[in-house]
């Protein structure tokens, strides 16, 4: 694909997202509250659980001898 076109598509879809996110955004301004008490659970229950993920992560690391030097 040539840069021109792959330029000119990205825009048009950069366009087209950026506004869907901001007019759906702008609708569901009206509800933040009843949003906000639904999504705070979930949004602490996917934090908590990436931070166990990387806590695991950290714990069981070994790490791997180097085979020598790089040549």
């Amino acid at each position: 694909m040539r840069l021109v076109t792959f330029t000119l598509w990205t825009s048009v879809g950069t366009v087209i997202w950026t506004w869907f996110l901001a007019y759906v955004g702008f609708r569901l301004q009206e509800h933040s509250a009843a949003l906000s008490d639904w999504l705070d659970p979930i949004t602490t229950g996917i934090l908590t659980l990436g931070l166990a993920i990387y806590l695991y992560r950290v714990v069981t690391f070994r790490s791997v001898p180097a085979s020598g030097p790089l040549t």
